[in-house]
């Protein structure tokens, strides 16, 4: 890839690396006071987390993530339910809570 085709530039007009991104990531965290470890995987993984619950297709996001496979893909379909449990969890009257 030609420097010129690169989107993301370090100041000396070279892409950047991984720990660079990595790094910057970091430091913006903390610095908004952000608990979690953020890192680029993170970024990558709620982008097709959201793609998904709004489109709902799954080829799409296999296509925008790089996957060859689609079972690879499929993984964010099973995370997908887990949150949609979690949130029915907490707010149905009736859901896993124990009656005291």
């Amino acid at each position: 890839i030609l420097d010129s085709e690169l989107l993301f530039l370090n100041q000396h007009g070279k892409k950047l690396t991984a720990r660079a991104i990595q790094y910057r990531l970091k430091f913006w965290a903390q610095k908004n006071n952000i608990p979690e470890n953020i890192h680029p995987h993170l970024l990558r993984h709620s982008f097709a987390s959201h793609v998904l619950q709004s489109s709902q297709d799954l080829r799409a996001v296999q296509e925008l993530l790089g996957h060859s496979n689609i079972s690879t893909t499929q993984i964010y379909t099973h995370l997908d339910f887990q949150h949609l449990s979690k949130i029915y969890d907490q707010a149905h009257p009736r859901s896993k809570k124990k009656i005291d």
